[in-house]
């Protein structure tokens, strides 16, 4: 099937991943469950500075 398989045109087909990928981030850093924990430990601009700089970077 690898052989058979028609390889398209990879610039066309990379973006809709990517902007899938993208949504999905951007839903999960503002549903994450861990803002409250986070939020207790620390000030409101660091949680959120860490949510979207590293668990949720894209």
């Amino acid at each position: 099937m690898i052989v058979a398989a028609d390889p398209g045109n990879e610039a066309s087909g990379s973006e809709a991943p990517v902007a899938g990928q993208r949504r999905y981030v951007a839903y999960r850093a503002q549903k994450d469950p861990a803002r409250g924990m986070l939020s207790r430990f620390h000030d409101k601009e660091w949680t959120e500075a860490y949510i979207h700089g590293v668990l949720f970077d894209l």
